[in-house]
């Protein structure tokens, strides 16, 4: 099983939509933590530290702020972007099936898109 960070720039309709239909995925929200106006090192950091695969819609800066943690040696325990066109259900279910059907070392150190199937 592998613990989701959701940062604030993933929907609520996401967030909330793995819990409703979900109930069993481990996933704790930047809000949650006091984390809703970090930047992308914080949440990475906060991320490894708790040992969550953090999950994102902002592809533009995060991207940059891993591949710099990757560079300085520091471990990262994955991240996960959703396309912002992606469908939610699409969304929702790729979540869920990362989550449940995975463990925290397939995703150790790798970026990856969603959907999962592209």
């Amino acid at each position: 099983m592998v613990p989701l960070f959701i940062d604030h720039e993933v929907t609520h309709v996401i967030t909330d939509g793995v819990l409703n239909h979900f109930p069993d995925v481990n996933m704790v929200r930047a809000k949650d933590v006091g984390l809703a106006e970090a930047e992308d090192a914080e949440l990475l950091a906060w991320a490894t530290e708790n040992r969550r695969v953090l999950v994102s819609c902002d592809a533009n800066t995060m991207i940059d702020a891993a591949n710099e943690r990757l560079r300085q040696g520091l471990p990262m325990l994955g991240l996960v972007l959703v396309r912002q066109s992606l469908a939610y259900r699409v969304a929702i279910e790729d979540l869920a099936a990362i989550a449940l059907c995975s463990e925290p070392s397939e995703w150790a150190g790798k970026v990856t898109y969603l959907p999962l199937n592209s």
